[in-house]
């Protein structure tokens, strides 16, 4: 099997190719103390690349939007007059940037090679290598490890343009969402090289097929919103 033919079959399992409704729970912890935390709504067509995040927690966080189409990342501050684009690195809480929420496939942005094969956590994986095919992507350089069982992603390293890495993030806890017909990562656990005592985990705490009409994914409908 061929390294784009496993990507597919792994941004299926993350994506699904569905219209999704979800919530996150992100916690940043410090030296193993949680530091802070946040919640979300995410409703996203991960196939079509939009996808809609709002915060629900804290309070003060009420009418904050963050809309992406494609490559281009808008976010909607409560006293703002206009939306500002951002990068998809910039951070929503600790190690967790906005790309880490709403591109969670990689086929349309990385050219994909197989390295090998190996075990992690005494599971077989494939061992992907991923490189951006434009300055657009948020990483420069992906390390992919997905269960050849199951195409599950396991783990994932992000380097910078430099070749540094920057982060590890582990996909866990998968349990079985009877309307997606699939299993689902409901936890990433990510770890920050740069910031050695930080950790952020996201917790996906409800997670449910829906359709979205595409007015959602519309800057206009947003500011109408708000």
């Amino acid at each position: 099997m061929e390294g784009p033919e496993i990507l597919e079959r792994a941004d299926e399992i993350r994506g699904g190719g569905r219209s999704v409704v979800l919530e996150a729970t992100i916690t940043a912890f410090k030296s193993g103390k949680k530091d802070n935390q946040i919640k979300i709504e995410i409703l996203s067509k991960y196939k079509e690349r939009k996808t809609l995040i709002k915060s629900l927690y804290p309070p003060r966080d009420k009418g904050r939007f963050m809309l992406m189409v494609g490559d281009d990342f808008w976010i909607y501050l409560p006293r703002a007059k206009r939306p500002f684009r951002i990068s998809p690195i910039q951070r929503l809480l600790g190690s967790a940037t906005y790309a880490d929420i709403a591109r969670p496939t990689y086929s349309g942005d990385y050219y994909v090679s197989l390295l090998d094969e190996e075990a992690f956590k005494n599971k077989e994986c494939y061992i992907l290598e991923l490189l951006a095919k434009n300055k657009k992507v948020a990483y420069n350089r992906v390390i992919y490890w997905v269960e050849k069982e199951t195409f599950r992603p396991l783990r994932a390293d992000f380097f910078v343009v430099s070749g540094k890495l920057m982060k590890t993030a582990f996909f866990e806890n998968y349990k079985y969402k009877e309307d997606l017909k699939r299993y689902i990562s409901t936890e990433l656990r990510i770890i920050d090289h740069f910031r050695k005592d930080e950790e952020t985990l996201i917790e996906y705490t409800k997670i449910k097929s829906q359709e979205l009409a595409d007015k959602i994914f519309s800057r206009e409908h947003l500011e109408k919103m708000r």
